[in-house]
């Protein structure tokens, strides 16, 4: 009779257990299902929210700043327009007025033309790109004021790339300086086909 009432003890302590067990089950399952609604229901909304606060803020941020955008867009158009040679053929006076500009400043200043080939040229859209190269041989504070003349006195075209390099031709014991000098022009092509 011992063993029947232990082991009915036994079964009691056994199915509490059990619905223990089943209790905590169902409120960690519950618990998850609560915070997933919880999520869809207002932390989801809050992130989006954030999110689209953010976006809004750049917005403003960027309408804000339009006026100097818009400033800086206009003088880097000017800068632009002021190299472009607007010309109903294919042919540019540019490259002359280049030339002649940089003969007499040469002359006045101890620099010799070395290499002058011919320019390069590219159309792109209603557009020609003309590419010019000078290669100079002088002191280095000459080839560097006759950079700085064509860059702000002269009009006639963008400088893209400067290089110095020293050289040493054949049969001399010096090195000489040179200097080549790339400039761009932007010639307006109007193709009246079209």
């Amino acid at each position: 009779m011992k063993a029947n009432s232990n082991s009915k003890k036994y079964s009691s302590q056994l199915s509490g257990m059990l619905v223990y067990q089943k209790k905590s089950l169902c409120l960690i399952a519950g618990t998850i299902v609560l915070v997933v609604i919880a999520y869809q229901f207002a932390i989801k909304k809050s992130i989006q929210l954030s999110q689209q606060n953010r976006a809004l803020k750049k917005q403003v941020q960027m309408i804000q700043n339009a006026p100097e955008k818009l400033k800086a867009l206009r003088e880097r158009n000017a800068y632009y327009d002021a190299f472009i040679v607007e010309t109903e053929d294919r042919s540019s006076n540019k490259r002359n007025d280049l030339m002649a500009a940089s003969s007499d400043y040469c002359v006045k200043n101890n620099i010799s033309i070395r290499e002058v080939p011919t320019p390069v040229v590219e159309k792109v859209n209603d557009y020609i790109i003309e590419t010019n190269r000078f290669t100079l041989k002088g002191k280095f504070k000459n080839l560097l004021q006759y950079v700085h003349y064509l860059e702000r006195e002269e009009n006639h075209g963008a400088i893209r790339s400067v290089r110095f390099y020293a050289h040493k031709p054949p049969r001399q014991q010096e090195k000489e300086l040179l200097l080549d000098v790339y400039i761009q022009n932007l010639v307006k092509f109007y193709n009246y086909e079209n």
